[in-house]
């Protein structure tokens, strides 16, 4: 059921972000997993980016700058508004 809704989320908004928090070992990276499968399997993505167990902002934004296009001149809020892109953070404690 979570998955179905969060796919339903993701097909109606955009962009979207959606974030999925429970404590360790509830299945969060299994549903995160599932819902990018689907998109995949369906073609609805551009691209994607996991990153896990990112250590800070700036290591986020080193790892999207090195992983997305470099031959785009697209800024990443741009570049997220016109392509149907999935950037997974997994395994961030809070």
């Amino acid at each position: 059921m979570i998955v179905t809704q969060s796919h339903e989320i993701l097909r109606t908004s955009r962009p979207v972000c959606l974030q999925i928090i429970g404590a360790p070992g509830v299945g969060k990276t299994a549903v995160a997993a599932t819902l990018v499968a689907q998109e995949i399997e369906q073609d609805l993505l551009d691209h994607l980016i996991w990153i896990d167990r990112p250590r800070s902002v700036e290591s986020i934004r080193a790892i999207l700058a090195e992983r997305l296009p470099t031959e785009s001149p697209l800024q990443l809020q741009d570049y997220v508004r016109l392509y149907d892109i999935a950037i997974v953070l997994d395994g961030i404690d809070l």
